[in-house]
C-alpha cells in the first residue's frame, strides 16, 4: 500500500536529460534478422548517486507488505486451500509478468519522450499512461492510484478504530474511529512530509516487520489448540476445507490478492531511482520473490493456524480470531495500531495536495482553506470506515477495482501501445503473438475477476 505514495510524491526530476540515459545503436524501425529489437536493447546508465539495487528491492518490499497482509488468510479460508493457495501461486507469476511489461514500457515512454523532445521526465506511473494515450491515460492512472489511496486510508482508520476497541472495549469501535482521526489531523495538515515519511519509513517498516513475526508466531501458536473457539460468535470448531465456504470465495481470495501484489504500483519510481537501471529485472525478481516469501507464510501459517475460524461471523481479519486478554492478541493490537498511526498522514498526503490543486487551494494560496481541505477528507475516510466498518470487504473492493486496474490492466495495454508507438511489432513473430495473446488474457482476468470480486465485496457489506 505504501507504494503508491512514493508514486504520487516522486520528485519532480525536471528536463528529461536529468534521468541521465543513454540508447546507443538503436534503430526502433529496423528490423534485425537475427534478433528482435527490444527495450532491453538499450544501453541505459543509471542515475548518479541512485539507489542501490539492494536498496530498490528494500523499496518493492517494505512498500508492498502492509497491513493488507492481515486479510490474506481470511482470503484463503473463503476460497479454500485449494483454490486459494493455487491462486496465490498464480499471483505471484502475474506480479512478476506485470512488472517486467511495466518496465518495458517505461523504458519505451523514455524513448519515445526524447524523440518527442519532451520537457518532463518519465518518472511516474502517471507519466507512462500521459505518453501511451496522452491525458486519457495520464487521468485514468491517477484515479486508480487516488481511489487506491483514499481506500486505503479507510482501511487504516478502520484498523486503527478496532485495534483501540480490543485494546478498550468501554468505548465502542465507531467512537474509536473518529478519536483516531482527530488525533491525526495535525499531521495530515502538514504541507510537507519530510518527518512523517522518515517516520513511516523507520519505525512504521519496523512495525510491519514485527507484526509479520507475530502473525506467523500466532498461527503456530493456535496450531495445538483443540475444541471450539469460544471466544468467537458461534463457538466454531476449526476446519480445513479444501474447496471454499461459498461460491463468491474465489472473488474475495482475488480481490485480497491482488491488492497485495500490486507492487508495480511503485515500480516506475523505484526504477527511476536505480543507479544501475540494467539490473532493473533482477530487482524485479528478488523484489516480488520476497514478498512472495513474506504472504506465504503468512498465509499458510494464518491459515493453519486458524482454518475455519476466518470465515466466522463478524472475523474480517487475522488478528480478530486471537482470542482478547491474551498477549499474542494484546501485541498484535498494538503493532497494528502503531502500523495504522505512522502511516495514515503519508498515505492520505498525495490525495489531499491532488484534491488541493483541483480546487485551487494550494501553498500560495489560504493555508486555512487548505487544512479545510484536508480536513474534509479525513471526514470521508472516518465516515467510509465507520458506515463500511468490514475491513476484508474493503480490503476486496480496493483490490478489485482500483488494484485490478493498475496491477493487471495498465501494463499489459500500456506496454503494447507503445511497442507499436515506437514500430515494435505485437504479432509477427510465435514470442510477439504469444505475449499479445498473455496480454489479452491478463486484461480479461483482472475484468472477471474484478466483477466478481466487487460483487462478492458488495454481498459481504450487506451481509448480516
Amino acid at each position: 500500500m505504501d507504494s503508491i505514495v512514493r508514486n504520487e510524491t516522486a520528485p519532480n526530476l525536471g528536463p528529461r536529460q536529468d534521468l541521465n540515459l543513454q540508447y546507443t545503436n538503436v534503430n526502433v524501425l529496423a528490423e534485425e534478422p537475427t534478433r528482435e529489437n527490444s527495450a532491453d536493447d538499450f544501453e541505459i546508465k543509471g542515475k548518479k548517486n541512485g539507489v542501490s539495487s539492494v536498496g530498490a528491492i528494500c523499496n518493492i518490499l517494505t512498500t508492498a507488505v502492509g497491513v493488507g497482509m492481515l486479510a490474506l488468510p481470511n482470503a484463503i479460508a473463503q476460497a479454500g486451500y485449494v483454490p486459494g493457495f493455487t491462486m496465490l501461486v498464480f499471483c505471484v507469476a502475474v506480479a512478476l509478468l506485470c512488472c517486467w511489461l511495466l518496465k518495458e514500457a517505461m523504458w519505451l515512454a523514455i524513448d519515445i519522450g526524447q524523440k518527442q523532445n519532451r520537457s518532463a521526465a518519465v518518472s511516474t506511473y502517471e507519466h507512462i499512461g500521459d505518453v501511451a494515450y496522452g491525458k486519457l491515460g495520464k487521468y485514468a492512472v491517477a484515479f486508480a492510484l487516488h481511489s487506491a489511496l483514499v481506500g486505503c486510508s479507510c482501511l487504516i482508520a478502520l484498523l486503527m478504530g478496532k485495534a483501540l476497541h480490543r485494546l478498550a472495549p468501554s468505548i465502542e469501535t465507531w467512537l474509536w474511529i473518529i478519536i483516531s482521526c482527530s488525533v491525526m489531523l495535525p499531521f495530515v495538515w502538514l504541507r510537507t512530509m519530510k518527518h512523517i515519511g522518515l517516520v513511516s519509513a523507520t519505525f512504521g517498516t519496523a512495525s510491519i516487520v514485527a507484526l509479520t513475526i507475530t502473525v506467523i508466531v500466532a498461527g503456530f501458536m493456535y496450531v495445538s489448540f483443540d475444541g471450539p473457539a469460544t471466544w468467537i460468535s458461534g463457538s466454531p470448531v476449526r476446519e480445513y476445507d479444501p474447496f471454499g465456504f461459498h461460491v463468491w470465495g474465489l472473488g474475495t481470495a482475488f480481490g485480497t490478492l491482488t491488492f497485495s501484489f500490486a507492487v508495480t504500483c511503485t515500480l516506475p519510481t523505484i526504477l527511476n531511482d536505480m543507479d544501475k537501471k540494467r539490473q532493473a529485472n533482477k530487482v524485479i525478481a528478488y523484489g516480488v520473490g520476497a514478498t512472495s516469501l513474506v504472504y506465504s507464510l503468512v498465509a499458510v501459517c494464518g491459515f493453519v493456524g486458524f482454518g475455519s475460524w476466518l470465515v466466522a461471523p463478524n472475523v474480517d481479519n487475522i488478528f480478530a480470531v486471537l482470542e482478547p486478554g491474551t498477549r499474542i492478541a494484546t501485541c498484535t493490537d498494538i503493532l497494528v495500531l502503531l502500523v495504522c498511526i505512522t502511516h495514515y498522514a503519508v498515505m492520505i498526503n498525495p490525495s489531499c495536495r491532488a484534491l488541493e490543486t483541483a480546487l485551487g487551494t494550494t501553498v500560495s494560496s489560504s493555508v486555512i482553506l487548505g487544512s479545510l481541505v484536508r480536513t474534509g477528507l479525513v471526514v470521508i475516510t472516518a465516515l467510509i470506515a465507520i458506515f463500511g466498518g468490514k475491513f476484508s470487504a474493503l480490503v476486496d473492493l480496493i483490490g478489485s477495482i482500483s488494484f485490478a486496474l493498475v496491477h493487471m490492466v495498465f501494463p499489459p495495454i500500456f506496454y503494447l501501445k507503445l511497442r507499436t508507438m515506437t514500430g515494435h511489432s505485437i504479432y509477427e513473430t510465435r514470442r510477439e503473438k504469444a505475449l499479445t495473446i498473455v496480454c489479452g488474457i491478463l486484461v480479461l482476468l483482472a475484468l472477471l475477476g474484478g466483477t466478481i470480486g466487487s460483487v462478492s465485496a458488495v454481498l459481504n457489506f450487506i451481509k448480516t
